[in-house]
């Protein structure tokens, strides 16, 4: 039996978000066992935890996520694992923004710093990225609702 075309596109993408939260998984992670003071500091959005703590958790969502777009689950609860993953990663965007935080977000680890990007730079391609799995993936997610 081949697969259909719309099948084999849908497939390559939840491949390539596999690799780009893998590898973001990995930054966070690099990042929050290095030593930088900032690290230590409280989070900005949530701040019952530290810097570390919240990019520590944000790995492991990516990690889990990946891991589960790998696994046998059906497309629909993949794409809904994408959904979830970036309203969660949104919402902590949003508030960055809505409480108007000076401070670089962390949300792509020390990538930046490591590519030598500017604030806004870094800000940007964060929005990118999220845009890149959340827009595919909420459009597909609702072709598959219930009703």
């Amino acid at each position: 039996m081949h697969e259909s075309a719309g099948s084999r596109c849908l497939r390559g993408y939840i491949t390539s978000v596999v690799v780009l939260l893998a590898t973001l998984a990995s930054i966070k992670l690099v990042t929050a066992l290095g030593s930088e003071r900032i690290l230590a500091m409280p989070d900005p959005v949530l701040s019952v935890l530290s810097v570390r703590q919240v990019v520590l958790c944000a790995a492991v969502m990516e990690a889990l996520a990946a891991l589960l777009l790998v696994s046998e689950l059906r497309l629909p609860n993949k794409f809904a694992c994408m959904v979830l993953l970036v309203v969660i990663f949104g919402g902590y965007k949003f508030a960055y923004i809505v409480l108007a935080i000076p401070a670089p977000c962390p949300c792509l680890g020390s990538l930046g710093a490591w590519l030598h990007l500017d604030n806004r730079t870094a800000s940007i391609v964060s929005h990118v990225l999220l845009g890149y799995i959340g827009l595919p993936s909420v459009i597909t997610f609702l072709r598959w609702r219930p009703y």
